[in-house]
């Protein structure tokens, strides 16, 4: 599982969704889920750029929680999926 820090990451800056989409030109659908954490994925540019006007590091904006991670994958296991 991941925590995506941007909530943080605007609030330091004093920005909103809106700054964010009119400076980088991602679309606000994307930033909300990202915002929201209700994304399944994302493109790799998206984060770069997401990143880059920022100025943070990939780890900043994206945390890894590796035991939450393994215990979904072994549930999954367990499912059969």
């Amino acid at each position: 599982m991941v925590d995506i820090n941007l909530p943080v990451l605007l609030a330091q800056r004093r920005m909103t969704i809106s700054d964010l989409h009119r400076a980088t030109g991602i679309s606000r659908t994307t930033i909300i889920s990202l915002y929201y954490e209700r994304a399944k994925g994302v493109k790799f540019t998206t984060l770069s750029i997401i990143c880059k006007y920022l100025k943070c590091e990939i780890g900043e904006l994206i945390k890894f929680k590796e035991e939450e991670a393994l215990d979904e994958y072994q549930n999954r296991e367990l499912d059969g999926a």
